[in-house]
């Protein structure tokens, strides 16, 4: 065959091919990066880290998919797709282990985002009255409060020296109505012996007249006058003495007193101080509130 139309031929050829095309090179760094767990014998997880974040409009409607934005290392988003898969072999062990540590691996992604995106700021246990350490059913750690004890032993004596109460102390039941029997001097307090004593693990309940009409005034009356980090000393019959600190002072009123706070368990040893508050009814003679100090021992 002559050269010449070889050469035509051949032109003709590449020209009816067009320019050159060019192939993109893989990026050494996926942008995509796919995990897949197994979840039943018939179906897996599939984990999408994506280095990019899209929208609801360009996700698949195909496949239900979960879609997590978070910001961990170069990762923007992750998607959570329930595939199907072919049938296992695999034992029944072996798949409670695989779908165990599947949970756990995605309990330490899903706990990870939310660390990174979620604790920015420092985390601190709040003691503080707004806290209400004090209150039944909010279980105070042992892992941040070691709750220091004492063995039982009746109460003698209180004193809190920042407002001047220094009584003795009597032991005392509930009277018909299902009040705390009070003594009859206003200068004596009164533990109820239905609660653990000063020192012992949960809530030791002192309480103590406010005034008296021929008595003058009591000796818990300066009891609301008590702060915050007021030190409760508490004289014991083995000739101990449990000491205090206060956490939290409340002015409730008798007419809804929160008695599950007051007298709830706890998981320390507490001491609730109560004596009467608030504006005195003169039909009934009473006052329409109660002084409730919480202090926990030291």
């Amino acid at each position: 065959m002559p050269s010449g139309k070889t050469n035509q031929r051949l032109k003709s050829r590449s020209a009816s091919r067009g320019p050159a095309r060019t192939v993109p090179r893989a990026s050494s760094t996926r942008r995509v990066k796919y995990v897949f767990l197994p979840l039943t014998f018939s179906s897996r997880l599939k984990l999408s880290f994506r280095r990019f974040k899209t929208s609801k409009s360009r996700r698949s409607k195909k496949n239900r998919q979960v879609v997590l934005s978070f910001k961990l290392f170069s990762y923007k988003e992750l998607a959570i797709v329930i595939v199907k898969k072919r049938s296992s072999r695999r034992t029944k062990r072996s798949f409670a282990y695989a779908a165990a540590a599947s949970i756990l691996i995605i309990t330490g992604l899903a706990g990870a985002a939310y660390s990174v995106t979620h604790l920015n700021h420092s985390v601190r246990l709040d003691l503080s009255p707004s806290a209400k350490a004090s209150a039944s059913g909010v279980v105070i750690p042992t892992s941040v409060l070691k709750p220091k004890v004492m063995p039982r032993s009746l109460p003698t004596h209180i004193r809190v020296p920042s407002v001047g109460i220094d009584a003795d102390l009597v032991s005392t039941g509930l009277d018909q109505k299902g009040s705390i029997a009070m003594p009859n001097s206003v200068d004596i307090g009164a533990w109820y012996n239905g609660s653990p004593t000063p020192g012992q693990l949960g809530p030791a309940i002192i309480a103590g007249h406010v005034d008296n009409y021929y008595q003058g005034d009591g000796a818990f009356f300066p009891l609301r006058n008590t702060q915050v980090g007021d030190l409760i000393y508490v004289d014991r019959a083995d000739n101990t003495t449990a000491a205090f600190k206060v956490v939290d002072i409340k002015q409730v009123p008798q007419a809804n007193f929160p008695s599950q706070e007051v007298f709830g368990n706890i998981n320390y040893a507490g001491l609730r101080v109560i004596t009467c508050g608030g504006a005195f009814n003169h039909q009934t003679y009473e006052y329409e509130d109660n002084i409730v100090v919480f202090a926990i021992l030291q």
